[in-house]
């Protein structure tokens, strides 16, 4: 048998063919490669703030490696993703620890964050992991703390429009009136503050607070600021709730109103008329005020001033001239007021006789004035039908009041005019 050599050449060539069909046969494929590298972590708790702390947290994660391979070489890359935002940046100061025990910590703001570990070991193998944790405000950095002994008065309360009456006295408090003082450290302003009584619901957004007659005496009171991300702080406060006026007592009115003259200038201590009522006499104030309780005992009543007995108060040979002139035509008298006051004698008109009783006031030959008392008071809300005519009809006197009586009656004004007086020079206080 002959044996056969083949050619170098062809040789080589059936070598090669050889070998690549062997290694592209399924018999002979190379198995996939095994991962032996794994992250593991519990996620933490929510982290509270400190305001101290420029409102940030510290923060400790812990994971753990684990791997089939050796862990010589490992490559750890950590990120951190500050509020979820997709922008994560580089921090590999915040890695510690040794295989297979590693820690992730810092200072971190408020927020939902994460933290992204990449892992690659000596064998090529790669793994990774996202650690969501959460910085928050947890308190009120400062506690709110109240006033006390603060005290309100009722005021008239129409809260429809209608008449006042009995037990419509009302009053409006606020929590920030019994704030001691502002709270303007915290990581999470503005602050607010709401108010309620003791026992009853609390609502943050109820800032102020309406008290009536049933609330006179001494009201328990929660006092309690909110900051934005909802924590809270508390104090307890009371406040004494007055009547004064006895808007809540029943039968009981309060009368109020000015006696000045004209010119504004007030009638201090003028004594006042009341018919109807318990007490009969009341009394305004060195500004010419009068603020004080009545009780009713009939369906009508009157205010009426009194008229003190100063006759020659302001008489003066000027106001002679003054009523001289205006009877001869010469400077007619202004308005009504003023013309009241030239009618001395209470004639209704202005005569010579007028500037006579005038002249005997002055002189001193008289003390007083006949038919006349000293003053005439009008009231302020009144309108004369003809000022240059006062007289065109009686001149009102006094307040009428009817009943259903309004537990406040206010603006009782009256205008006074001394007589004798027209040139405004007589003393009122």
């Amino acid at each position: 048998m002959n044996s056969v050599t083949l050619n170098p050449v062809l040789r080589f060539i059936f070598l090669c063919c050889l070998v690549f069909t062997t290694s592209v046969h399924p018999a002979h494929a190379v198995p996939d490669k095994v991962q032996s590298l794994s992250i593991a972590f519990d996620t933490i708790p929510q982290v509270c703030a400190d305001f101290e702390g420029n409102c940030s947290a510290f923060v400790s994660y812990d994971f753990e490696l684990s791997t089939d391979c050796t862990p010589d070489g490992l490559s750890i890359q950590v990120f951190l993703d500050l509020d979820n935002a997709g922008a994560p940046v580089p921090v590999p100061e915040a890695l510690t620890g040794d295989f297979p025990n590693f820690t992730l910590s810092g200072d971190y703001p408020i927020g939902d964050h994460n933290f992204e570990i990449i892992v690659v070991n000596a064998c090529a193998d790669t793994a990774t992991a996202i650690l969501p944790f959460s910085v928050a405000d947890c308190s009120l950095d400062e506690p709110v703390i109240c006033l006390n002994g603060i005290a309100v008065l009722l005021e008239p309360g129409d809260s429809d429009n209608d008449s006042l009456s009995y037990g419509n006295g009302e009053a409006m408090i606020y929590a920030s009136d019994f704030v001691h003082e502002p709270i303007t450290a915290d990581c999470s302003l503005p602050i607010k503050y709401a108010i309620n009584k003791v026992g009853e619901p609390v609502d943050p957004d109820q800032g102020h607070l309406q008290l009536n007659c049933e609330d006179v005496g001494t009201v328990i009171l929660q006092v309690w600021a909110f900051d934005a991300a909802g924590n809270s702080s508390v104090c307890e406060t009371y406040i004494l709730v007055l009547d004064n006026n006895y808007l809540c007592t029943e039968g009981a009115f309060t009368l109020q109103g000015l006696i000045a003259t004209e010119e504004g200038d007030p009638l201090a201590f003028n004594a006042l008329e009341l018919q109807g009522f318990e007490d009969d006499l009341g009394y305004a104030d060195a500004l010419g005020y009068f603020d004080f309780l009545a009780f009713a005992q009939s369906d009508t009543a009157t205010v009426a001033p009194l008229s003190p007995t100063d006759y020659t108060n302001g008489v003066s040979v000027s106001d002679v001239i003054i009523v001289a002139d205006h009877l001869a035509g010469i400077n007619p008298l202004p308005g009504p007021y003023k013309r009241i006051a030239a009618d001395v004698n209470g004639s209704g008109s202005i005569s010579v006789s007028d500037l006579i009783s005038m002249q005997k006031i002055f002189l001193g030959i008289s003390d007083s004035l006949s038919n006349a008392s000293s003053w005439r008071y009008i009231p302020a809300a009144y309108t004369f039908p003809d000022p240059s005519n006062p007289w065109f009809e009686p001149l009102p006197e006094s307040i009428q009041l009817t009943a259903p009586f309004p537990t406040l009656f206010t603006d009782l004004n009256f205008v006074a005019i001394k007589l004798g007086d027209v040139n405004g020079t007589a003393v009122t206080d």
